[in-house]
C-alpha cells in the first residue's frame, strides 16, 4: 500500500476503487437482469407468433396462455399490461399471474405495478417450457403433440397386458417390484460392507478414515503390443474401394441399396457409382472433389444419393455388416453382441449450421456439434449415429438398443457421466437393459433406500436418502406404458425422454420415473463400489468406443474433418455413411486378421485367446484412403503452349441456351 500511495494519492486512489465499484454487477446478478432491452425488439414477433399457432393445452388450466390472451387483448386496444387491476373503459381488467415464478416475481412486480416487458417474457417462457413438455399441443405439428398422443392407448396397453406381449421386463404388480429392489438393496449393502478393505478393488478406507476406489491396475497382456504389428504388418495392402467391393462380394451389404421407386439393387456400374458416391459422403470429400477423384460424373455421383442413399438402406446394410462380424469365429474372442456403449464424438462445424454451437472446451473459439455414435463389443458401430448437442447424450442413450435391425442381443450398455440420468436408469430397467455408467466422483452421489435399515458402518459417511415409494405406485401402470410404448416403436425414447425432461415437469410420471431411477442407480453403485470386474468391463466398453471414433477421425478426412452441412438432417446422411465406412474396415480386418493368426499358429506361435481380446480390427495402416497420383513428364508445356482454359458460358448465353431448351 505504501508502494502504492507514492505513486497515487490517497483521495485519487479512493475515487478510483469507488468509480470502479459504481461499474462491477451486484453478485447477486441474475441473468434476468438484462433481458428487458432484448425483449422489445422481439415482441410484436411473438405476439404475431402466438397469434398465428393454434395452442391447445391439455389441461383446463393454463396459466401462460392465460396470461398471454390478457396480452392479446389489452394489444387490441394499445394497451399493455401495466398493473394488477387496469380500467379499460367502464371495464375493470384483472391481470392473470399465475404464470409468474418466483424468479420472476421479483422482476415483474413492483407492489401493484407491473413491468410489461418482463410479465409477457415470463409468459413466453413458460409457454415454450409447456410446449416442449407436451402440455401445451400445437395443432397440425407432429413433434408438439400432447404428451399422451405419444403413447399406446390405455385400451390397447391394458390389452397387451392381459395378454403379456408389453415386452417389459418387470412385473405387473408395483408392489414386487419394490420388494425385490429392497432385497436387493440390503444385500448388496451387507455385501459392500463387509468387502472393505478386504476383496481386491472394493471400496477401501484411506488413514483419516474416508473411503476411496482404488485405481484399476492395467491387465493388458504384454504379448498384445508385439502381436499385433505382427498381425497387421501380415494384412495385404489395399484401395478403399477395392476392400468394400470385396466385402460387398463376401456379405452382399450393398444390396440393401434399393432404388427409392423401382426396388431394385444396384448392379454393375449403379453398384461402381454407388460406392463412389458412399466414400464421397462417409469421407467428407463431398461430391464434387470426389467427381475429380474417380471416372463419375457429380450428376451421375448424386443421382445416386438421391435413389439409393437412404437412411434405412444405410442402417439395413450396417445390420448386415455387424451381423457378419458377430458370426465370424475370431468375434468370439472379443465378445458376444450381448455388451455396448454410447459415446460422443465432437465435430467441429465450418459453416452457419442452426444445430452448431458454442463450447469453447472442445471446439476453443469455434463452433461444433456431437455426432453420437453406439458399439458393440465386437468392435463394429450399430444403430443410427445421431448428431446432436454437446449436452443432451443421456436423451440418446436407449434409442439403438431397441431397434438396431442386427442380430446383437444387447443386456447391458455403458456410458460416460454426461449419457447417465435417473430417466435413463429407470426405463433401461424397464426396457430389460442392464444400465451400467462410468460416474465420475461416485461417491458423492446420494444413495436411496425405500426404508431406513440402520447402522452401515464405515458406509455412513455416504449420503442416504428415502425416495417416494408412494409415488411409484401410484403412477406404476403408466411408467410401464411409457417403457412399453418406445419398445413397440410407437415414439423413439429420445423423443419421449426430451418430454420427460422439459421444464417444468409435465405430469407425475416424469417424477415417478425420477424416483425409480435414483432406487436402480442406488443399486448400480452398491455393486459398482464393490466389484472391480464390473469397472474395468465398463472402462473397455467405452475404449472401444474410442477406438471406432479414431478410425472415423481417419475416414473423416475431407474439408478439415470439419462438417460443413447446414442442414440437420444432411449432417445425420453424412455420419451414417461414416458409420458404414467404419463397419465395413472392421469387417474386411476381421477376415484377415483371422488369417493372420491362423497362418502364425501354423508356423508354431501360441496366441492365446486372452492376447486376440486385446486386438482389434479397426487398423488403417494397410489402407490407401486417399486414392492413388500419377506421375508423368509433360512434354511440350511452356509459357508460350499453355493449357487451354475451361469455356465459362455468360450469363446471356445461358438463357439464350435455357430459352433454346425450353
Amino acid at each position: 500500500m505504501a508502494a502504492v500511495l507514492t505513486a497515487v494519492s490517497e483521495p485519487q486512489l479512493a475515487a478510483t476503487v469507488d468509480s470502479a465499484k459504481q461499474l462491477l454487477r451486484p453478485e447477486n446478478l441474475d441473468s434476468l437482469d438484462l433481458i428487458e432491452s432484448r425483449y422489445t425488439p422481439m415482441r410484436q414477433s411473438l405476439l404475431s407468433l402466438y397469434q398465428a399457432l393454434d395452442f391447445q393445452p391439455v389441461r383446463r388450466s393454463e396459466p401462460a396462455l392465460a396470461a398471454l390472451e390478457y396480452v392479446s387483448d389489452l394489444a387490441e386496444r394499445r394497451k399493455r399490461v401495466t398493473a394488477r387491476e387496469q380500467k379499460i373503459g367502464r371495464v375493470k381488467m384483472i391481470a392473470p399471474l399465475g404464470h409468474l415464478t418466483e424468479r420472476w416475481r421479483k422482476h415483474a412486480l413492483q407492489g401493484d405495478e407491473i413491468s410489461p416487458n418482463y410479465y409477457e417474457a415470463a409468459a413466453f417462457e413458460v409457454l415454450k417450457g409447456r410446449v416442449r413438455s407436451g402440455d401445451i399441443a400445437v395443432g397440425g405439428s407432429r413433434r408438439y403433440r400432447a404428451f399422451e398422443g405419444y403413447l399406446l392407448p390405455a385400451p390397447h396397453f391394458e390389452h397387451l397386458t392381459q395378454k403379456s406381449q408389453t415386452r417389459l421386463a418387470v412385473s405387473n404388480e408395483a408392489e414386487a417390484y419394490l420388494a425385490d429392489k429392497q432385497r436387493e438393496i440390503l444385500e448388496r449393502l451387507v455385501a459392500l460392507q463387509e468387502s472393505i478393505g478386504k476383496v481386491e478393488g472394493s471400496l477401501c478406507l484411506d488413514e483419516k478414515g474416508h473411503l476411496y476406489l482404488p485405481p484399476l491396475e492395467k491387465e493388458i497382456p504384454a504379448e498384445v503390443e508385439r502381436m499385433r504389428p505382427r498381425a497387421y504388418g501380415m494384412l495385404p495392402p489395399v484401395k478403399l474401394p477395392d476392400l468394400l467391393l470385396e466385402l460387398d462380394n463376401w456379405t452382399g451389404f450393398l444390396r440393401p441399396f434399393t432404388h427409392l421407386t423401382s426396388g431394385d439393387a444396384p448392379v454393375g456400374e449403379a453398384k461402381l457409382i454407388l460406392v463412389a458416391a458412399l466414400m464421397g459422403m462417409g469421407m467428407n470429400l463431398g461430391l464434387t472433389k470426389m467427381e475429380q477423384s474417380c471416372p463419375y460424373t457429380y450428376r451421375q455421383l448424386s443421382w445416386s444419393v438421391d435413389w439409393h442413399i437412404r437412411e434405412e438402406t444405410l442402417l439395413a446394410s450396417l445390420a448386415c455388416l455387424d451381423n457378419f462380424v458377430l458370426s465370424a469365429p475370431l468375434s468370439r474372442s472379443w465378445g458376444d453382441g450381448t455388451t455396448s456403449s454410447s459415446d460422443g464424438m465432437r465435430m467441429h462445424v465450418g459453416v452457419k449450421a442452426a444445430n452448431a454451437e458454442y463450447n469453447a472446451k472442445y471446439f476453443g473459439a469455434g463452433r461444433g456439434t456431437n455426432i453420437y455414435t453406439h458399439a458393440a463389443d465386437i468392435w463394429v458401430p450399430f444403430g443410427k449415429p445421431q448428431v446432436i448437442g454437446t449436452n443432451e447424450e443421456a436423451l440418446y442413450a436407449i434409442d439403438a438398443l431397441c431397434h438396431h435391425e442386427s442380430d446383437l442381443h444387447i443386456r447391458e450398455h455403458y456410458t460416460d457421466t454426461g449419457g447417465s440420468t435417473e430417466h435413463v436408469f429407470a426405463l433401461a430397467s424397464l426396457l430389460g437393459f442392464r444400465f451400467a455408467p462410468r460416474i465420475a466422483d461416485a461417491l458423492s452421489k446420494k444413495l436411496y433406500l425405500l426404508d431406513e435399515v440402520g447402522e452401515h458402518g464405515p458406509l455412513n459417511t455416504l449420503l442416504f436418502d428415502q425416495v417416494n415409494k408412494k409415488l411409484i405406485i401410484e403412477q406404476w401402470d403408466e411408467m410401464r406404458r411409457v417403457a412399453s410404448s418406445i419398445r413397440h416403436g410407437t415414439v423413439s425414447a429420445s423423443l419421449l425422454m426430451r418430454k420427460l425432461a422439459a421444464y417444468p415437469r409435465q405430469n407425475q410420471v416424469a417424477r415417478a420415473l425420477t424416483e425409480m431411477g435414483k432406487l436402480e442407480r442406488t443399486v448400480f453403485l452398491l455393486e459398482y463400489f464393490r466389484d472391480a470386474a464390473l469397472r474395468r468391463r465398463i472402462l473397455i466398453g467405452l475404449n472401444k468406443g474410442e477406438a471406432l471414433h479414431a478410425l472415423a477421425r481417419q475416414l473423416f478426412f475431407g474439408c478439415l474433418g470439419e462438417l460443413r452441412d447446414r442442414a440437420l438432417e444432411d449432417q445425420i446422411h453424412r455420419a451414417s455413411c461414416l458409420h458404414l465406412l467404419v463397419a465395413a474396415v472392421a469387417a474386411w480386418n476381421t477376415i484377415y486378421l483371422t488369417e493372420a493368426f491362423a497362418t502364425l499358429r501354423k508356423g508354431g506361435e501360441d496366441i492365446a485367446e486372452a492376447t486376440l481380446a486385446h486386438i482389434a480390427p479397426l487398423g488403417w495402416e494397410h489402407i490407401n484412403l486417399i486414392g492413388n497420383y500419377h506421375f508423368a513428364p509433360q512434354p511440350g508445356r511452356s509459357l508460350e503452349n499453355l493449357r487451354p482454359l475451361r469455356v465459362v458460358e455468360s450469363k446471356e448465353g445461358k438463357e439464350a441456351t435455357q430459352e433454346v431448351a425450353s
